[in-house]
């Protein structure tokens, strides 16, 4: 499995990246490995996020700067409707989303 394309809505690209990686580092998920292996390439460090927890095959829950965290796939986050996510699934890929403060 591999990156084919990336999508930062949040205004800080490199924020968006930091909180990504921290919150792939740690899952054993096929998906999460992916994101890991790409981001390490691009030298991109981890955050420092706290009150990580993992429900395994739905999401990840977090808290970054006293922030909500939610990864998950588009069928458990709240980014379904967005434009930039339906030309991805136009598209018909897997995509890994993050919501901060739904």
């Amino acid at each position: 499995m591999s990156i084919i394309e990336k999508v930062y809505l949040l205004v800080n690209q490199e924020l968006a990246a930091f909180i990504t990686l921290d919150l792939t580092y740690n899952s054993e998920h096929s998906v999460s490995a992916a994101i890991l292996t790409y981001l390490k390439r691009k030298s991109i460090n981890a955050a420092k996020i706290s009150d990580y927890k993992s429900v395994l095959n739905k999401n990840v829950d977090d808290t970054f700067n006293d922030v909500s965290i939610h990864c998950s796939n588009t069928c458990w986050v709240t980014a379904k409707n967005l434009s930039k996510v339906q030309d991805l699934l136009a598209k018909d890929l897997m995509i890994f989303c993050i919501t901060i403060n739904n």
